[in-house]
C-alpha cells in the first residue's frame, strides 16, 4: 500500500513538473540550454 501510494506521488510530481515545464518554456529549441537530460527527446 505504500509503496503504490509513493509511486502514484512520484508520478504526480514528475508530470506536473512535466506540464509547468512545458507551459513555462516558449519552445522546444529552449530545452537545449537545460541539458540533454531534460529535452523531451530524451523520453522518446
Amino acid at each position: 500500500m505504500v509503496r503504490d501510494r509513493v509511486f502514484a506521488i512520484v508520478v504526480l510530481l514528475f508530470t506536473s513538473v512535466m506540464l509547468w515545464e512545458t507551459m513555462s518554456v516558449p519552445g522546444p529549441t529552449s530545452w537545449q540550454p537545460y541539458g540533454s537530460n531534460f529535452s523531451p527527446a530524451s523520453f522518446w
